[in-house]
């Protein structure tokens, strides 16, 4: 269980960041399934999140600068409802183009715990950010459809309860939760602890 007074410090600095910056993105790592990072705080302009999964070609800065970067290029073009999110293409400089998916709430829920508990709500709308097909790898998973260990092999560990899947005990290298904030910069991102030891 987390210190009380640690989640509050964690709660203060993401909503200064959301403050300073429209948002606070967790990139996180661990040694049992691939990195992923997410916002928070995006929701209160746009009413959805942003997510990065796997995507294992790019550096964990890189990973960061992307999601910063299409964070910043959103504007309230249409309903998140809608298809039409789907259909818009972004470029990062240098990194390549990536378009968005809406995530199923199964995925949501695992992923973007650090939203959820800052929200204190049930359902957080979001959507994936989905590298082109030069830069997708194996570990980009479909978050469209709801999340299924069969499916999505690479992302079997996000449960312990599956029984016949022998996972890995997750083995955690901290700090495991890295913050990065988009005054920060990229090079520093990463060197920060966030929320102290996972239990």
């Amino acid at each position: 269980m987390l210190d009380p007074a640690i989640r509050q410090r964690a709660l203060q600095e993401i909503r200064e960041n959301i403050a300073r910056s429209g948002r606070h993105i967790y990139l996180v790592a661990a040694d049992t399934h691939p990195r992923f990072a997410y916002t928070i705080g995006v929701r209160e302009t746009m009413g959805f999140e942003i997510i990065l999964a796997g995507a294992i070609f790019y550096l964990r800065n890189d990973v960061a600068d992307i999601v910063i970067d299409i964070a910043s290029q959103l504007k309230p073009r249409c309903d998140w409802e809608s298809d039409e999110w789907e259909s818009v293409s972004f470029d990062v400089a240098g990194r390549g183009s990536f378009t968005l998916r809406h995530v199923d709430s199964s995925w949501a829920k695992i992923l973007m715990l650090g939203a959820y508990d800052y929200y204190q709500m049930n359902e957080i709308p979001a959507f994936q950010i989905v590298p082109d097909n030069v830069h997708w790898t194996v570990d980009v998973p479909n978050m469209r459809v709801p999340w299924n260990p069969g499916a999505e092999p690479v992302w079997r560990c996000l449960s312990t309860n599956l029984g016949h899947i022998q996972c890995p005990k997750l083995r955690l290298r901290p700090p495991i939760w890295r913050l990065c904030a988009e005054s920060e910069s990229p090079k520093l991102c990463g060197g920060r602890r966030v929320i102290g030891k996972s239990s």
